[in-house]
């Protein structure tokens, strides 16, 4: 049975002769792979495929958060191979490998990373950004500050808090400050 939604995916199988045509009808569901990655089925030329064939993220076997954050600390954050593999209780040659990955595909990451940074909640964002209004941090510090909020480190947002409760006197007013249409 062929899929109407499907229309994202085409066949990478460059001898069939719907390689690359995206919404030709020829695809179908064929169920998952182990990590729950959906799996497709070309009817033309009956190869198989994943999801992530032909991106970063191909045949990469640790959870999709995992390497976002290891390659975004090497490419982003200046960390080295071993570094980010010891934060991520992984091998460096994989954080080498995802780094590889990501550099020829450079928007995938970014795209991954700001999909990351909108799930944080929104007085956590409008705090940042108040703190670069006022100019207690620069905004290449605050979007770092997002990344370790991010991983789960939490200092340097608790010491911006702390710097902007000085200025507002109390949490209340911090808040009335960076959300005045909900304090």
């Amino acid at each position: 049975m062929l899929s109407d939604d499907l229309g994202g995916y085409s066949c990478p199988n460059a001898s069939c002769s719907q390689c690359g045509v995206k919404g030709a009808g020829n695809l179908y569901r064929q169920g998952t792979t182990a990590r729950g990655v959906p799996r497709f089925r070309c009817v033309t030329c009956g190869k198989t495929f994943s999801s992530t064939t032909g991106t970063a993220l191909h045949r990469l076997r640790h959870a999709k958060e995992r390497i976002v954050e290891a390659a975004g600390q090497v490419l982003y954050g200046g960390a080295s191979y071993r570094e980010a593999a010891r934060d991520n209780q992984v091998s460096h040659p994989s954080v080498r490998r995802w780094v590889q990955a990501f550099r020829s595909h450079p928007d995938l990451l970014a795209a991954m990373e700001q999909e990351r940074r909108d799930a944080l909640p929104v007085e956590v964002k409008a705090l940042l950004a108040h703190g670069v209004e006022v100019g207690l941090i620069s905004a290449s510090k605050a979007a770092a500050t997002e990344l370790e909020i991010l991983r789960g480190d939490r200092s340097t947002y608790r010491v911006l808090v702390a710097q902007l409760m000085e200025r507002h006197g109390t949490f209340r007013n911090l808040l009335r400050a960076i959300l005045p249409d909900q304090a």
